[in-house]
Formats: structure tokens, sequence, C-alpha cells
């Protein structure tokens, strides 16, 4: 043991080399899919790599690796000399025993990232790409015992050695300093239980209730309870819509994120607070008066709470004290994408990823090692110790897509209904904990909670539209007007639903009007502590724009001066409106493309497709929609009107693409432009036209549904 240095320059080379492969292998990955491309697209002109929001969290994320691979050799080394020690080996063994250590230790990393993580890039490179899909789960699982095993015994012999070491005063600073610091990262990894227990907050039962919004990202209403698609298991959902008023007819007049949440928190249609898509510039919003801002007047502290803040810009502006969840912005695309590495993989879900990763740990836009505890994680370390009511709005993502996370065992070939249903699943019980830590504060001891989901999705699954080919009233030639994006052909009466996508079947959200099902939304209300209102459910149409004038009417609190929704108080008091014709809803569709309207998206593609779309702030670092896509967006848009049991949808002007022969009489492609065109559904039927002339479109309150449509959006 004349030269220790030998075995420790070894280590360091291996590691380095290993590090730069990653790297190598990640850069080409990232440049094939585009990712470096949108950055420096969406990159501000004014902003430097000393720009504030990008210089401390990168020299953050660089030191972070640092240590995690600096404490890897370091481990590694300490093994190998100890064990050498303990055999009495020379020089030359211990190295060699150290470059084995290295190896098994790769190998563990390696399997364990296949294993907890198959859709990480690097594990779909060993999977895929090396192995073709052919190594499976019981292989990994084997792998994992025979690597860990070896490593175990030859960490317990260097444990004794130590011990007997330190009894016998021998190299004392390097043992004891060895045994505290894996002590303590062993602590800082393995401690990641949430504690109902601590913390808990005052009891506000003689104060004003606290308000409790409990969303969740794209959740189906018909895959939540006894009686849902599929058999999908959600008792802690059933539980509590059981004992609540629910509106079974809830919907959301854009199906994305941040604009349904600004209808929530507003009361205002998207045409009118300009929230019409995500990743909108928050200056441009008409955010005068909020439910928060509202309450906060009140006397409450207002706390917004979501595990994902990639397209959603809920925030302070919004009227919040302040936002618990990932950091925000471009970091979050840069460092907690570009993050991707198998030792960091397996760190992120854990204590320690809290402090050496903020842009991935529980942030659900990082997939691969987001899992729903250290969400909630979050959830309790960041709610106040206060005597303040408290206005707590959380948003759980792990419901919208892509439907997998750390440790859930998805494999990538599965079905999207499949992964989504596994995603309802996990996110019923992540619910169930969250409520039993609201519990355990004391924070429903007097409390309105309203439990609700953003919009809905479709899945590729029959019915998700409201049209079908059988249910066209006229000459059927007119159904090629319907957007082809969305119909593939294939019959309606396939077996095989995953390949028989027809006209009343749609994928994803915000982009398609005729698809009900992703304006479709959950919405309940329950009083804790109250004993009025009898749980019952209610079947009459209503909105998410009326949360705030319900919530407000609940709390004896005056309206906002601007609002498009209706107080559903009545409803909660056992009652009912008293309206003498049908309410009118309005929908319109956002920014979509057809790379994401598919049952596999390719990131790739999607990125590709939506460079130039979008800027950085050189201000604040968030990612938002440059202003003139925003205003060419918009005239893409689709509309549609509902009232009662008929839907009026009008689709705009668009350039389509045909085959024709040539002047040699070759087949080439040419543009033409398709006028804008109306579609008149009958909800109840199933019946639908786009020839607003015949006697179907006659039965219909054509022209109030036309004029009513028309004045709201001026065309």
């Amino acid at each position: 043991m004349k030269k220790p240095s030998s075995l420790l320059i070894t280590l360091i080379a291996l590691t380095c080399l290993a590090l730069f492969a990653q790297l190598i292998f990640f850069s080409i990955n990232s440049l094939l899919n585009h990712s470096v491309e949108l950055l420096i697209s969406a990159w501000p002109k004014t902003a430097t790599l000393h720009s504030s929001f990008l210089l401390f969290p990168m020299i953050h994320f660089l030191c972070a690796q640092l240590f995690i691979y600096s404490f890897f050799v370091a481990i590694l080394w300490y093994l190998a000399r100890a064990c050498g020690e303990f055999f009495s080996l020379t020089q030359s063994r211990t190295r060699w025993l150290g470059i084995w250590l290295w190896c098994f230790s790769v190998i563990a990393i390696l399997a364990a990232n296949c294993y907890l993580t198959p859709t990480a890039f690097f594990s779909k490179l060993i999977l895929h790409d090396l192995f073709d899909d052919k190594l499976s789960v019981g292989a990994l699982k084997w792998t994992l015992i025979a690597t860990i095993s070896s490593l175990g015994g030859v960490f317990l012999v260097s444990l004794f050695h130590s011990c007997v070491s330190v009894c016998k005063k021998q190299n004392l600073i390097r043992h004891i300093s060895a045994l505290f610091l894996m002590s303590v990262m062993a602590f800082c990894i393995l401690n990641n239980e949430i504690s109902l227990k601590s913390n808990s907050l005052p009891n506000t039962l003689n104060k004003q209730p606290n308000v409790i919004l409990i969303g969740f990202d794209a959740l189906r209403p018909d895959f939540v309870g006894s009686d849902s698609l599929f058999g999908t298991k959600t008792p802690a959902l059933n539980q509590f819509l059981q004992t609540a008023i629910q509106f079974q007819a809830a919907s959301t007049p854009l199906a994305r994120t941040t604009p349904s949440w600004t209808a929530i928190l507003t009361g205002l249609h998207p045409l009118h607070s300009h929230s019409r898509g995500n990743n909108l510039d928050v200056a441009t919003l008409k955010l005068n008066e909020t439910l928060a801002t509202r309450l906060k007047q009140a006397g409450y502290e207002t706390i917004y709470a979501t595990d994902d803040r990639r397209y959603n810009n809920i925030d302070e502006h919004f009227g919040f004290d302040r936002v618990i969840g990932p950091p925000t912005g471009a970091n979050d695309f840069l460092l907690g994408s570009f993050n991707d590495f198998p030792l960091s993989n397996l760190l992120i879900p854990t204590p320690l990823g809290r402090w050496l990763f903020p842009y991935s740990y529980a942030n659900h836009g990082v997939p691969e090692t987001y899992t729903p505890g250290n969400f909630l994680h979050l959830l309790e370390v960041g709610l106040p110790k206060t005597d303040k009511p408290i206005f707590l709005a959380v948003h759980f993502n792990l419901t919208g897509y892509p439907f997998y996370w750390f440790d859930s065992k998805k494999a990538t070939n599965k079905i999207e209904r499949v992964r989504y249903q596994e995603g309802v699943q996990s996110a019923d019980k992540q619910f169930a904990m969250f409520m039993q830590m609201l519990a355990q504060k004391k924070l429903l001891n007097s409390a309105l909670v309203v439990v609700l989901s953003d919009h809905g999705i479709t899945l590729g699954l029959h019915n998700d539209r409201v049209i079908s080919e059988r249910g066209y009233q006229g000459n059927k030639i007119n159904t090629k007007k319907i957007a082809f994006s969305k119909y593939s052909g294939a019959s309606e009466h396939s077996s095989d639903f995953r390949h028989s996508y027809g006209m009343d079947t749609s994928f994803g959200y915000g982009g398609d009007i005729l698809s009900l099902k992703q304006n479709h939304t959950l919405l309940a209300f329950k009083r804790f502590g109250y004993q009025g209102g009898k749980p019952f459910q209610v079947t009459t149409a209503v909105s998410l724009l009326d949360v705030t004038p319900t919530v407000l009417d609940l709390l004896h609190l005056a309206p906002l001066k601007q609002s498009d929704g209706i107080s559903l108080k009545p409803y909660l008091d056992n009652s009912s409106l008293s309206s003498s014709a049908p309410r009118a809803f309005y929908f319109e569709t956002s920014f979509t493309l057809a790379e994401i309207e598919n049952e596999t998206v390719s990131v790739g593609k999607v990125l590709k497709k939506i460079i130039g779309f979008y800027q950085i702030d050189p201000a604040t670092g968030q990612v938002i929609l440059r202003y003139k896509n925003d205003q060419a967006i918009r005239h893409d848009r689709e509309f549609a009107i509902q009232q009662g049991y008929w839907l009026l949808a009008q689709y705009p002007s668009i350039t389509r693409i045909k085959m024709v022969k040539g002047a040699d009489h070759q087949l080439i492609f040419k543009t033409y432009q398709q006028a804008s065109y109306s579609v008149l559904v009958n909800l109840r039927t199933g019946q639908w036209t786009t020839e607003l002339k015949t006697g179907f479109a006659k039965q219909a309150p054509l022209p109030v549904l036309q004029r009513q449509l028309h004045e709201l959006y001026n065309f």
C-alpha cells in the first residue's frame, strides 16, 4: 500500500471516460431531437450566460454533478482501500479490486435505471438499441441482486475493517470521516417518508373556513367512480364524490391547463381574460380581480401548488402569496430535461435530490424521476403554520401526459389508454395521502373543498367525439370536410380499438372542438364542518367559470365586478337554479399539432414543429409564446356554442393538400384553401350535419346559435 494514489487516479480516469461518453451520447440525442435548437431559437438576444436566471442555477447544477461523481469515486476508493487492508492485498491487486468495484457499480446503476426508469435516455439506449427489447424484467432483477449483493459484501467487509481500525486507533481520520459521510448520505437518500403528523396547523374552526381547490390534469370524469370506464379503481375519489355535491355535466371553455385555471380563478371566459393558451406572457392577461386577490383581502393566506410548471403560467400574478412546486422558466426545460444521466436519475427522487437538483425534484415535467410522494413532501413542508384561514389551490399532474413516472414499471409499448388508466389509479392514491395530510394538519376542521379537473382528454376511444359516420344527416360526401387529422378512415366496428380510429375518435386535448370529452371536467364541492346540504349529483350543465362565483357566495363575500360564471350555491343548499332558457356555453380550441394528436407522440417531431414559436423573457427567464405566433394561432381556432342538447361548431378556413396530375401526367401535390364551415350536432341523438339548410338543421334554434356565437367572437 505504498502508492494508494494510483488507485484513485484509475478510478477518476474511468469515471471521467464514462462521463465523457454519456455527454457525447446525450448531446447527439439532443441534436437529433432538436432540444438544443429549440433553446437557441428561444434564447433572448439581450441575455447572456451571465444572466441571473441562468448563471446561478447552472453553477449549482454543475457543482451538484461534481459532488455526486466525486463522492462516487471517493466511496469506491475507500471500499477498495479498506478491503485491500483487511485482506492484506498488494497495491496491484487493490487497484484491480477498485476496477472490479467500479465495473460492478456501473452495471448496478445502469440496471437500476433500466428497471426503475425504462423511459430515460440511457435506459432506452440499453433496452432498445443494445438488447433489442429482449432484456426482461427478470434479468434486470437478477442483475441487480447479483451486483448489489457483491457490492454489499464488500461494504460489510469494509465496515467491519473500519470499526476494528477505529477501535485500534489506526487511521482514525480516514475511517471516522468515511463512516460519518456514508451515514449522512444514507440518511439523506433513504429518509424519504412523509410525516403526516408533524407541523400541525392551528385549528381555524371559529374563523372563515379554509378554501381548498384540488385539481387534476386531464382527468376524465368517466374514468372515476364505481362504474368507471374499464373498471378504473379510484376508491379515495369515489368516497369523496359520494359525500359531496357532484356536477356531472361540468365543462371548461378551453381544454388547456392555464386557460382552465384562469377561468377557475377569475370566472372569465378565455376570450375576456385573454388566457387562450399555455405559456402566454402573464402581463398580457386580464387579472385585475381573481379569487386569490379577493380572499387575500378577506384575510386569507393564498397558496398555489403544482408539480409541473412548464406549461402552467399560474403564479403570484394571480394573487397568490407564493407558489409551491419546482422552479419554473428556461432552467426547468434546460436543467430539468438535460439532467437525464444514470447516476443523478437514481438520486433525484431522494431527499438529497431536492437540494442537489431542485429543477428535477418533484417535477412531473421530468417523468423519469418524478414520484408522487416527493410532491406531497413539498406540500407538507411548504404549508405555513399560521392562524389565518388558508386558500390553497393544488394542481396534480399524475393524470397528465405521458402517464408514467419513476418506478412505475410502465412499458413504453403499452397503449395510451392503459397507461392513462394506471395514472388515474396512482393519482387516486396520491389524493388519499393528500387528504390525510390535510386532516392531520387540521385544515379540514372547517373547510370548503372543491375537487375538479382542468380539462379532459381523448385517448382514441370510440365516442370520444360527438359525431360518427352513421349519424350524418345529408349527403355523406360532405363529411370529407371534417378534419382528417382526427380520422383515419378505419372501420368504426373493428374490435381492435388501438388500430380502429374513426370519425368518432380523437387524441389529446384543446385541439378538437367536436371532442367534448376534452372539455368535460370533474367538479364536486364538499363543506367540512358544515351540517347543511346533503350529497347528491347534479345533471344540469355548469362550467368551471362558476367556481369563483360559488366560492365567494358561500363565504358571503362580494362577487367579482366582472364574471362570466354564476353561483352554484343553490345546488349546494339542495335547491336548484330558476332559469327559463337553457344556458349557453362557449368553447374554443388552442394551438395544436397533428404530431401530438396521436397515440404515440414523438418528442423530436413536436420540437421540430414548434421551434421558433417560443422565446425566453430575458428579465425573468420564463418561456413564453412569441407575440406574432400568438396572433397567427388565433386565426386557426375552432369555436362552438352549446345550448341545451344542440351544439354548433365553427371551423376556420384552412389550407389543405391534394394529389393531382401535372402537365406531364405525373402526380403532384397541390395546396388549396378550404372555406370555413359549420357543424350542427344534436347531442341527444348523435345526429349531425354540415348542411345548414336541411330539414334536420331546421329542427335546431340555428339562427339563435349563430347569432350568439358570432356576437361573442365577432366573426
